[in-house]
């Protein structure tokens, strides 16, 4: 969760504006769903779990380049395997229903940001006052789908700077 909110923060400055806010956002919601997850009761823990771990595990594997292989899809493998657990240890037909749809809409909603990001406003940061630097990371990550979101959101925030 504080890495998704300090992306949002981060992503600003980037550049990525809204697709920094709505990422982090959803990554947040992600995170709080894995910690309520742990109180609720049954069919909602399965709907918490599965938006936390089928959602996080979509986000893994959207890295992309090296870490992809040596990171995004060993933990996506891990985060499922949590989930299939979680649902075999219950066998529970309204707990496995609720994840199978909490699961669904978590990887429809990065898809669904993927396809609205290039039509998203840009938001603009400031100009740095004289002097200082300004630490910039990509969030979400400049690979594919992002990328062309991330293109658009660079060049009109520096077509604005220029006029």
């Amino acid at each position: 969760m504080l890495t998704s909110v300090l992306g949002i923060v981060f992503g600003i400055l980037a550049y990525n504006g809204w697709l920094a806010i709505l990422y982090g956002l959803l990554g947040v919601s992600m995170g709080a769903a894995g910690i309520l997850g742990a109180w609720a009761k049954h069919p909602l823990r399965e709907a918490l779990l599965a938006w936390c771990l089928l959602g996080l595990a979509g986000r893994a594997v959207l890295v992309g380049d090296i870490l992809f292989l040596s990171v995004g899809i060993p933990i996506a493998a891990i985060l499922v395997a949590a989930l299939t657990y979680e649902l075999l240890g219950r066998q529970s037909t309204a707990g496995t229903l609720s994840a199978l749809g909490a699961g669904a809409v978590a990887i429809l909603s990065t898809v669904a940001l993927a396809y609205a990001a290039p039509y998203l406003p840009a938001l603009c940061p400031g100009s740095p006052a004289a002097g200082t630097s300004v630490f910039l990371i990509a969030y979400p990550p400049s690979v594919s789908p992002w990328d062309t979101a991330e293109r658009k959101y660079v060049l009109r925030c520096l077509e604005a700077k220029v006029r």
